[in-house]
């Protein structure tokens, strides 16, 4: 007995360190990066007639993420590289200050022999992406980043790419083709893709077609929906899949406190939520969903109930391309604004814009209706019961949602570095130690 023992324990000691734990074989993470609560509640709100956010309000487990402890001079590096690496550090991606390399859950699962993936309606060679595939001592530009994305070797990679200039062939299609990724460049080479190929997939977006709500609906542009799409068809088979799925529009319109391109780009979370949900109830036994905004920006507020009728189809980006291409007049502009009925007729604050609005409309084009149209918004916001009070990223306390197996590890409250704890554990890795 007493050798069967020993034996048993020799096998355990020479199995590789993460087939030491028990994991889940499929797991799905979303970034909502700038989420608070309070923004999740409005955009339920807004959308309650057509189930604008049926899925998030559907998740069994929910959780709070608390800010990680220390003083930071870039919090949100910070949250980003204890999410990916276990590590909540500022200055550098993907290493220690005493420049010890640290892979990320990403690399390590695809060093477990997963299928891996990284997509984003942003960009990849921003920090979302870096922290999960560079390891740089000192901050690096967009470009020396994207240099990083032929080394990482995930089965999947997919966004734009932050260029100062955009090639019409960007530089890193000849070398990703000669690793053997299949390119696409739009939904249709995306969906053609063969399905044994990795992928790496780019698109470019407009100014004007920033957010999902900006684009055609017979638009070739790909996007998460896509991305998503292709990833969910992996096959599904012993070794599993680690998709990190970033919704980076919701932390921009976030930036820019517009209100409706933020109700939009919740809504289209949702959806993908929903296409992981979906994924999962089709393989209930051994699939984990997370969703986690890192921290907060803007730090909207409610003050009441929103009503459905909160003006959500235009965004803020899209009105000001109205306003300096049509001969508007004024109250054709407050219309656009979804502030036409907000002012008693003869109100001084109505004069005050009037006058403003003719003093840009004075000016030789281009003209700038930046601000005008700014305070426009906030006044429409507050009056709706939607307050903004930066325009900044805030570490506060941000919502985390899960459904599957293992999710009720998720509830409760933690910070970055122990989510990545928790992420490492149900992926069958060996976390860093506390």
């Amino acid at each position: 007995m007493r050798r069967i023992i020993a034996g048993l324990v020799l096998v355990f000691l020479l199995l590789p360190a993460g087939a030491r734990h028990a994991s889940v074989r499929n797991v799905i993470l979303i970034l909502t990066d700038g989420v608070n609560q309070a923004q999740l509640e409005l955009a339920r709100q807004a959308g309650f007639r057509n189930a604008g956010m049926s899925n998030s309000a559907a998740m069994p487990v929910s959780g709070t993420l608390l800010p990680l402890p220390g003083d930071f001079e870039r919090p949100v590096l910070a949250a980003k590289n204890a999410l990916a690496t276990g590590t909540g550090q500022d200055r550098m991606l993907g290493m220690t200050v005493s420049d010890e390399v640290l892979d990320s859950l990403l690399t390590q699962a695809k060093l477990q022999g997963r299928r891996t993936g990284f997509v984003t309606d942003g960009a990849l060679n921003d920090w979302t992406g870096g922290v999960f595939f560079a390891h740089e001592s000192q901050l690096p530009e967009p470009d020396k980043l994207a240099d990083w994305l032929p080394l990482c070797d995930f089965d999947l990679l997919a966004g734009t790419l932050n260029r100062p200039q955009a090639p019409a062939l960007d530089p890193l299609d000849a070398p990703m083709a000669k690793l053997g990724y299949a390119l696409a460049k739009n939904r249709k080479q995306v969906r053609e893709a063969a399905p044994d190929r990795r992928l790496f997939a780019t698109h470019s977006l407009l100014e004007s077609r920033l957010f999902a709500a900006d684009r055609p609906k017979d638009s070739n542009e790909s996007g998460l929906l896509d991305y998503m799409a292709r990833a969910l068809s992996w096959p599904q088979d012993a070794r599993g899949m680690f998709l990190v799925v970033d919704c980076s529009k919701i932390r921009l319109a976030a930036a820019t406190n517009d209100t409706a391109a933020l109700i939009r780009e919740l809504w289209m979370f949702d959806r993908v939520l929903g296409e992981a949900v979906a994924f999962y109830k089709e393989h209930p036994e051994d699939t984990l969903v997370v969703a986690v905004s890192l921290y907060d920006v803007g730090d909207l507020q409610l003050g009441r109930e929103i009503g459905t009728d909160f003006p959500v189809g235009t965004t803020r980006a899209s009105m000001l391309a109205k306003l300096n291409t049509s001969a508007m007049t004024f109250r054709q502009a407050l219309e656009l604004a979804g502030a036409g009925d907000l002012f008693a007729p003869g109100a001084e604050e109505l004069r005050e814009l009037e006058r403003a609005y003719d003093v840009i409309l004075a000016k030789p084009a281009p003209r700038d209706f930046r601000s005008w149209l700014d305070r426009v918004l906030n006044l429409r916001d507050r009056h709706a019961g939607v307050e903004w009070l930066t325009r900044a990223a805030t570490i506060s306390l941000t919502p985390v949602l899960a459904i599957g197996t293992g999710s009720e590890a998720f509830a409760g409250e933690y910070n970055a570095e122990e989510l990545h704890r928790k992420l490492a554990a149900v992926l069958g890795l060996t976390a860093r130690p506390e």
